[in-house]
């Protein structure tokens, strides 16, 4: 059993996994499909973030701040949130007279979502009590709609899920070696292609929550203590 983490953007290694299915696969076409198997659990999950870390620093400091996937920018406040998936394969061989190999796994499990939540608070705007409530509060906003996103996404895509992992478990190979890589390759590919809609989905959904109207909430809260903070100079 291995477990894979995919954690950033990097569609060349996505070609290259296409590529290494289809030879896989075109391997595989002289063997009979893997037809009449034992049963495979499929798993697919949500991952939520933890409670973010809250990072107080110098305003001008904000802007050399190190950027995840999804990031939310508003005066005197960013917060930062990384998109990360997952897959973990419980493999089960099963040889065939011919010589091939069917791989149909106990178990697959496959997890979509968001870990390393981060919120960086300029130090003057930490210092209010009243004004860092309020950011706060916008940030579990942002998450909460971004956790739905992620939700809708899974739930949207788990068919085309489902009939991936069919479709692999039903291609044979010509030893187990091959047939792990057949999975894992096979596996890869679909998870990549599900997390750039989530990619986009959650940019829409960081942007929908940034809308002009969330700025002016800010400008005006706590008596408009953001208006005079931002003319300080720490």
């Amino acid at each position: 059993m291995r477990r894979f983490y995919w954690r950033g953007r990097n569609y060349r290694l996505l070609m290259l996994t296409l590529g290494t299915v289809l030879l896989l696969f075109h391997e595989a076409r002289a063997a009979a499909p893997c037809n009449d198997m034992p049963p495979s659990k499929l798993l697919i999950f949500d991952i939520k973030a933890a409670d973010p870390q809250i990072v107080v620093l110098p305003a001008k400091a904000l802007e050399r701040q190190p950027r995840n996937d999804l990031v939310s920018r508003h005066a005197l406040m960013q917060s930062e949130v990384r998109i990360v998936t997952w897959f973990e394969i419980t493999h089960r061989m099963i040889p065939r007279d011919d010589g091939s190999v069917c791989d149909a796994p106990i178990m697959v499990r496959v997890g979509f979502g968001l870990d390393r939540r981060t919120v960086l608070l300029a130090r003057r705007a930490a210092g209010n009590v009243c004004l860092r409530r309020v950011m706060l509060a916008h940030e579990r906003a942002h998450i909460q709609a971004l956790n739905e996103a992620v939700d809708d996404v899974i739930a949207q895509r788990t068919p085309d899920i489902t009939s991936g992992v069919t479709a692999l478990k039903q291609s044979a190979a010509s030893d187990s070696d091959a047939a792990k890589l057949q999975w894992q390759a096979g596996l890869r590919a679909i998870v990549l292609e599900v997390r750039q809609e989530l990619s986009d989905r959650l940019h829409k959904a960081v942007g929908d929550a940034d809308q002009p109207s969330a700025k002016a909430d800010f400008e005006t809260a706590c008596n408009g203590a953001l208006r005079r903070l931002e003319g300080q100079q720490s």
